[in-house]
């Protein structure tokens, strides 16, 4: 009994997809008379690329603390 539950419901199942598989597919053709074309205006944004140069304070130099300190802490850590 289980065994042909089984086996209507496959087929049904299967014949449904087909049918509904099949329903999708349309195609109509159709001789174009007359045609009126519709305008629309768009506004469109748009970028404007430009360089723009900002002057750097002279003088204005680190010191070399910074620099010293964490390339001997890369090197203790690389060692290790």
């Amino acid at each position: 009994m289980t065994e042909l539950t089984l086996v209507a419901t496959t087929i049904s199942l299967v014949l449904t997809a087909q049918e509904t598989h099949a329903s999708h597919v349309f195609e109509d053709y159709a001789r174009v008379t007359q045609v009126t074309p519709q305008y629309e205006q768009v506004n469109l944004p748009h970028k404007e690329c430009f360089s723009e140069y900002v002057p750097e304070p002279a003088g204005r130099h680190g010191s070399l603390a910074g620099p010293l300190i964490g390339g001997i802490a890369g090197g203790v850590l690389v060692r290790k």
